[in-house]
């Protein structure tokens, strides 16, 4: 069990690796609202990566594989990054540091709700964890344990370099002025965008 969650490790590196919208738009969070709130955001995140893999486990990785379906999935993700991505670099009401990490509780579960269903939307990410777990599973057969631990091991590698990402944004705010953070915005309004664009022309255009 110990070696199988040691193993989760590799791939939740690899995938920390990765630069997409989801970092996006945890940095800008913590750089403007704060790391606590940042982190609320986060555990929606890594919530919406356990829901994909809890889906891929009970066998609904041939339905996401439809092409029906993918391609349903691929146009409906790209247009809502690539909206929300023109929405932040247009955004200007953010260009101020408003900390406000002792938000009221509803507003701390929209936070929660934002970073959970904005990860979702992305399509590389269902058709990451339905790939994974479909990988996965064959080598785990019979041990549900080590199956279990080995998740645990990738989800756990995601969260905590997500949260060192945030609280590093976190620590350099103080350099940023606010229109450094303006342009920030427009950077990531910029990246997301361009993230949408890039999955829709890859996968529906020249798939």
């Amino acid at each position: 069990m110990i070696n199988a969650f040691f193993s989760g490790i590799v791939p939740g590196l690899i995938l920390s690796a990765a630069i997409g919208p989801v970092f996006f738009l945890l940095v800008q969070t913590s750089i403007q609202r704060g790391f606590k709130l940042a982190m609320i955001m986060e555990f929606g995140i890594v919530l919406s990566d356990s829901f994909c893999i809890f889906l891929a486990y009970l066998g609904l990785a041939s339905f996401f594989q439809n092409p029906e379906y993918k391609e349903l999935i691929f146009i409906a993700g790209s247009i809502v990054l690539v909206v929300f991505g023109v929405f932040m670099f247009l955004s200007h009401k953010k260009s101020t540091f408003e900390v406000d990490e002792e938000m009221r509780k509803g507003d701390r579960m929209k936070l929660f709700w934002k970073g959970f269903f904005f990860n979702i939307s992305n399509p590389s990410v269902i058709f990451f964890w339905m790939g994974f777990v479909g990988l996965t599973i064959p080598s785990y057969v019979g041990n549900k344990l080590n199956l279990l631990a080995y998740f645990i091991g990738t989800l756990l590698t995601v969260f905590s370099i997500d949260v060192l990402k945030a609280w590093s944004a976190h620590k350099i705010k103080v350099y940023m002025t606010p229109k450094a953070m303006s342009n920030f915005n427009k950077i990531s309004g910029i990246g997301i965008a361009t993230f949408g664009v890039f999955v829709f022309v890859k996968e529906i255009l020249f798939k």
